[in-house]
């Protein structure tokens, strides 16, 4: 017979052993689950008031999955991210904070990217054909090789008066609205 202590149970030999539960110092995460701020979750970040909030698309550092298409981070801080080689196709990052992000090679196509701040993003080779980005901030990004075409730039901030601030060695502008309204041929 089995005799209970605490956290195990013990054989009849009296050799501990583990009924599922854990250990309060254990660091190992369940299945699924990701240690933060001190307790396991989910994806449900709690509040100070111990209420569950639901976070339905994290914001991972580096994502694991190169399929991010249709995701909807609208208003969210991505500042120094690294999205390099992503499929963001499709995704609503309407006035968020893309300053300093790695985005080359990254897919944006029909990405809606309306008022986001894309100060000194790297975009290098980055495909944005058919992308939004009217009135976004591109003022020292880098849109090296990166393909707009289709895209509309109405509104956006590429520099100073006087004073274009993109790079855009190699820039593909076919049929792109421009920040001033004129359509490059």
């Amino acid at each position: 017979m089995a005799a209970k202590h605490g956290h195990g149970s013990s054989d009849r030999n009296g050799n501990s052993r583990d009924n599922g539960t854990r250990n309060s110092n254990s660091q190992t995460s369940p299945k699924n689950h990701s240690y933060v701020n001190g307790s396991y979750s989910n994806g449900n970040y709690a509040n100070g008031n111990g209420d569950r909030l639901s976070s339905p698309s994290p914001v991972p550092t580096r994502p694991l999955e190169p399929d991010l298409s249709d995701v909807d981070w609208s208003d969210r801080n991505l500042s120094e991210k690294d999205f390099s080689g992503r499929n963001l196709s499709g995704a609503n990052l309407s006035r968020a904070d893309l300053s300093d992000t790695f985005l080359h090679n990254i897919n944006l196509n029909r990405a809606n990217l309306h008022r986001a701040n894309l100060f000194r993003a790297n975009l290098l080779r980055a495909n944005l054909s058919h992308a939004n980005l009217r009135e976004a901030n591109l003022i020292g990004a880098d849109l090296s090789g990166a393909d707009l075409s289709g895209a509309d730039l109405s509104g956006a901030k590429i520099g100073v008066p006087g004073r274009v601030m993109v790079k855009m060695v190699g820039t593909i502008l076919r049929g792109t609205i421009m920040p001033d309204g004129t359509i490059h041929e």
